[in-house]
């Protein structure tokens, strides 16, 4: 597994192993980062609202590169697990869910996708 950032280090991505690391959609001119520098990104990031965190999140799975997208271009069918992480997030960004104080686990990436 490697933890990788963008130049700016406000995000911080997760390889999953290496495997995501092969998608055309990864984001271009990440650099390695160790556990504790992604800690440090994650907490200094986490002073963002949490709906806008669950917006941008929202945004990343469901845009044009997204997991979701990925699902549909694979024919793979969206996981359950997937379905309801998305309505969390959509729940956290609306302002519905008024009692979460972070974000839901991202769930595996769906195989085939």
């Amino acid at each position: 597994m490697g933890l990788w950032t963008n130049a700016a280090k406000t995000e911080v991505h997760d390889d999953k192993g290496g495997v995501a690391l092969t998608y055309p959609s990864w984001p271009q001119g990440l650099t390695q980062i160790t556990q504790a520098e992604a800690d440090a990104i994650r907490a200094s990031v986490s002073a963002i609202p949490l709906p806008q965190q669950a917006q941008s999140a929202l945004d990343k799975v469901t845009g044009p590169s997204g997991t979701i997208m990925r699902c549909v271009a694979a024919g793979v069918a969206v996981p359950a697990a997937w379905t309801t992480y998305v309505q969390a997030l959509r729940a956290i960004a609306s302002g519905t869910d008024k009692t979460s104080t972070a974000l839901p686990p991202q769930p595996a990436y769906p195989a085939g996708t």
